[in-house]
């Protein structure tokens, strides 16, 4: 039995954004390897694992339901109560070998999924 989405995933249509599932599948498989999640701890990899063909019908529901989600995100219709975890990042300092701080700030996966589809 499918489990229920938000309303807003589902039937939020927008003509300003055309976006297929094969959009979305060449996105989350232009993740490099190794990848880090950002706030949510949601690593790319986890995705992909998530939407291999190895898992027939539930993955093809799964790149449907996430595809219904970019389309809400490149509308521009995040609810803002969502923006401090949408787009925020995780920062973590590594320090140099000439000394100082090297700061390395990972993005939400969903965030950065969104990105990827526009550069595409």
């Amino acid at each position: 039995m499918p489990v229920p989405c938000p309303n807003f995933l589902i039937t939020h249509e927008t003509s300003i954004v055309s976006l297929e599932s094969s959009e979305v599948l060449a996105a989350m498989f232009s993740f490099p390897a190794g990848s880090a999640g950002g706030l949510d701890a949601l690593r790319p990899q986890i995705l992909k694992d998530l939407v291999s063909s190895k898992l027939g019908d539930t993955a093809t529901e799964l790149v449907e339901a996430i595809t219904s989600l970019m389309k809400v995100v490149l509308a521009g219709k995040v609810p803002a109560s969502f923006f401090p975890v949408f787009y925020g990042a995780s920062l973590t300092a590594l320090i140099k070998k000439c000394g100082g701080i090297r700061p390395i700030a990972v993005g939400n996966t969903w965030r950065r999924l969104a990105a990827k589809i526009v550069c595409r």
